[in-house]
């Protein structure tokens, strides 16, 4: 790729596509897919666990109810992917 003469070094067309990717760190930036959706999940497993360990009772009560709530939104989303792209 040229640009007024000047060879632009694949390290910063690289880092071009990096920066593209940076969208998906704002709010709002990541789709809410199943897959994602099992990562925030999985995070919310581990704080889960570590205040279990701790000993803060009423946190592990408000962790427990985003831990239902995501896992319902879950399964309803890996529902309708699986309706809308059947194998």
């Amino acid at each position: 790729m040229r640009w007024s003469g000047v060879r632009i070094p694949p390290c910063l067309l690289s880092f071009s596509s990096f920066m593209d990717n940076l969208d998906r760190h704002k709010f709002g930036g990541r789709p809410q897919d199943s897959t994602n959706l099992l990562l925030l999940i999985s995070e919310l497993e581990g704080v889960y666990q570590n205040l279990k360990y701790m000993g803060f009772g009423k946190d592990l009560d408000t962790i427990d109810e985003m831990k239902k709530r995501y896992y319902s939104l879950y399964f309803r989303t890996k529902k309708e992917e699986k309706a809308n792209n059947p194998l």
